[in-house]
């Protein structure tokens, strides 16, 4: 997963795999003047000279996921799929801080909007809402103690292997992939209540959100080479 930063100072980049995600200066505005700034470590930096055929799909870690900064770009949030919970990273004393628990196990995508930060836990197929703010106050109240669970989520199921989600730009609305059920859910966030859902080609991944919010653009994988490998358009009306 890649992440800019609302500023657009910094790029993160989350290493799938090894526990590590790299931040990257593009203040200049030039690809060539780009460059790394830091490397954080995630509790434990993985070894990758393997001797023998593994799953990158399973060895993976924490297989770190989900990326995104907070608004004021002073803080990176991350999902950790592995045992859940989310890393956070200070920006401008380039380090890890430490992982807030309390998510759901299998942590996905992560989405901030406005005051609010989404998130997708794929085995799960549920969808949990909270104050990112919150989250911080609670890391920043809880000095030594890092496994202690949060617990002001708002939750909602949208389907087995959630995946992508995306939100409207007035925060009204969540769109969610259940991957495992080839569906696209609809959540109203107001209530973080799952009002409908519309079917998609097989295990759809990839979403996003044109600017009018007309239209949503969802991928489908596919398995073994068959089905899905397409790109569906939805159109977007309220009544």
């Amino acid at each position: 997963m890649i992440a800019c930063s609302p500023d657009d100072k910094y790029i993160a980049v989350t290493n799938w795999g090894d526990n590590t995600v790299h931040l990257i200066d593009i203040s200049s505005g030039d690809p060539a003047k780009f460059q790394y700034v830091a490397h954080f470590v995630v509790d434990k930096r993985m070894n990758l000279n393997f001797k023998t055929k593994v799953d990158r799909d399973e060895d993976c870690g924490l297989c770190l996921r989900g990326t995104v900064f907070t608004p004021d770009s002073n803080y990176l949030f991350v999902g950790r799929m592995h045992g859940g919970g989310i890393a956070i990273f200070d920006i401008k004393g380039d380090k890890y801080l430490g992982t807030v628990f309390g998510t759901k196990t299998n942590v996905r995508h992560l989405v901030i909007n406005g005051d609010y930060l989404f998130l997708s836990s794929n085995q799960d197929g549920m969808v949990e809402k909270t104050k990112w703010k919150n989250i911080l106050s609670f890391f920043w109240a809880q000095p030594g103690k890092k496994h202690l669970p949060y617990k002001k989520w708002k939750a909602t199921f949208t389907g087995l292997g959630a995946r992508t989600i995306t939100v409207t730009t007035d925060g009204a609305y969540l769109f969610a992939n259940a991957n495992k059920e080839s569906k696209i859910s609809i959540v109203r966030t107001a209530d973080m209540k799952t009002i409908g859902s519309i079917q998609a080609d097989p295990f759809p991944v990839g979403m996003a959100l044109d600017k009018s919010n007309k239209y949503l653009v969802v991928t489908a994988q596919g398995r073994d080479n068959k089905n899905g490998n397409s790109v569906m358009i939805y159109e977007i009306t309220r009544r």
